[in-house]
């Protein structure tokens, strides 16, 4: 699966959360990226959510996009 998001001017990197619920109390994935795209191949089959935020170059991170949901099926 590979997620793809707009380019922020100005981001130095991306962090990028995967949850089974849209209001992440925990994360299947919350990893950094440099590139405004991610792709795995280790999510359960499932509803689930995403979302990510843009990092500058000192680390102070952005707003949350809204969330969006997703399903893999078998």
């Amino acid at each position: 699966m590979t997620f793809d998001w707009s380019d922020v001017n100005g981001a130095a990197s991306y962090t990028i959360q995967v949850s089974t619920q849209d209001t992440f109390p925990s994360s299947i994935v919350n990893q950094n990226v440099t590139a405004s795209q991610f792709s795995t191949s280790t999510l359960p089959t499932s509803t689930m959510w995403w979302r990510v935020r843009a990092n500058d170059a000192s680390g102070k991170a952005g707003a949350w996009s809204a969330a969006r949901r997703f399903e893999l099926k078998n």
